[in-house]
C-alpha cells in the first residue's frame, strides 16, 4: 500500500465519484459526499480501505442495483490508479 492518508483516499474517491455523477444514468442523485475513509496499516486480499458514503436524491430509491454499480465504477476506477483494494462499508441516504 502507498503512503496516501485517509484525507487524500478521501478526496480521490470524492473526486471518482463527482465524475462518475456525470453520467446520465445517475442524473437524478443530487450528490454524493464521501465522509470517512480508513486505510488499513497491513495489506489485506479483501480491502485495504473503508469508504462510507452519502447519497443525496430528490428521488427516493432503493436500489441495490445503482448503488452496487456506482461501487463497481468507484472499485474498477481507483484499480486503473492505485493498487489497492477499496470497500464501501456505509450507505445513507438523505
Amino acid at each position: 500500500m502507498s503512503n496516501i492518508t485517509n484525507e487524500q483516499m478521501k478526496k480521490l474517491i470524492q473526486r471518482v465519484v463527482n465524475k462518475i455523477l456525470n453520467e446520465k444514468e445517475f442524473q437524478y442523485i443530487k450528490k454524493i459526499e464521501i465522509f470517512f475513509v480508513f486505510g488499513s496499516k497491513t495489506k489485506s486480499a479483501f480491502c485495504n480501505w473503508a469508504y462510507g458514503m452519502k447519497i443525496n436524491s430528490p428521488k427516493r430509491f432503493n436500489d441495490n442495483f445503482i448503488i452496487s454499480k456506482i461501487q463497481r465504477l468507484i472499485q474498477s476506477t481507483l484499480d486503473k490508479i492505485l493498487d489497492t483494494k477499496v470497500c464501501c462499508t456505509d450507505v445513507i441516504f438523505e
